[in-house]
């Protein structure tokens, strides 16, 4: 039995040899013994004769323990932090109690405004109405019914009042739209209003030159005849000779100077 010792240094720094496994290796290396023939027994003895022998205590090579890589610790939230994160932000509209606008006053200030762009009435206007009213029930009845439907003259409707009298005009004018039945008396009206405009009077219509001229072409036209007399008595035919006057009355349908 040959005994062979090697001296292994464990405070060799050489970077070779700086494993005492390694130190062992090299010089059993160094006897022609290979790496697989070596067998240790707690690094002080070794045997090649086939016979099995305590193992030694430490490996031929350094097991070397790699520590995980520490991952970044995260930063724990507080309850506060989640529950703001997690939170569902439910909102409720509520109706606003003035409709789209938050300032009832910013309503009214719209509908004046919409009151500005309109355009402005005129007693014009008033009295184009009041012509209306005049051909549907005849100028003398307009004369006495105009100013108790506006509770005062044309002309003294004031200027803020001047829509709602236009109105009261026109409602009274849409009664009128059921059939009414004309007599003598509405064209004997008409005639006077004739009498006033051309004549300048209507208390004698026998001096009323132009009148009875004028109104003589009127009925020829209308019922082949000037007289009035001889107007068929029918509601219809009364109401067509009304009609054709204030025409005239209008229009100056013969080019006279007008009195009045």
């Amino acid at each position: 039995m040959i005994k062979i010792e090697f001296e292994l240094d464990p405070t060799s720094e050489t970077s070779i040899h700086s494993q005492l496994s390694d130190q062992l290796i090299c010089h059993l290396k160094a006897f022609g013994f290979s790496v697989s023939d070596i067998i240790t027994n707690t690094g002080e003895s070794i045997c090649n004769d086939g016979e099995d022998k305590e193992t030694a205590d430490f490996p031929l090579t350094e097991e070397v323990e790699v520590e995980p890589e520490e991952k970044p610790k995260r930063k724990r939230r507080t309850k506060a932090e989640i529950q703001a994160a997690t939170a569902t932000v439910t909102v409720t509209e509520e109706p606003e109690p003035w409709g789209e606008t938050l300032d009832p006053f910013d309503a009214l200030d719209e509908s004046r405004e919409t009151v500005d762009k309109e355009p402005t009435l005129t007693h014009d206007d008033l009295r184009k109405v009041v012509g209306k009213y005049a051909q549907v029930y005849g100028l003398p009845n307009a004369q006495k019914a105009i100013p108790e439907i506006l509770g005062c003259a044309v002309a003294d409707v004031k200027a803020d009042d001047i829509c709602f009298a236009i109105e009261k005009i026109e409602a009274a004018i849409e009664k009128a739209k059921a059939p009414r039945e004309f007599t003598k008396d509405d064209i004997l009206d008409a005639i006077k209003a004739y009498a006033r405009k051309y004549d300048g009077q209507d208390d004698d219509l026998q001096a009323a030159e132009h009148t009875r001229k004028d109104i003589a072409a009127v009925l020829e036209k209308l019922f082949k005849d000037p007289r009035l007399s001889k107007i068929p008595a029918t509601p219809e035919a009364y109401g067509e000779a009304v009609r054709e006057i204030y025409s005239a009355v209008k229009t100056n349908t013969f080019k006279r100077e007008v009195k009045q």
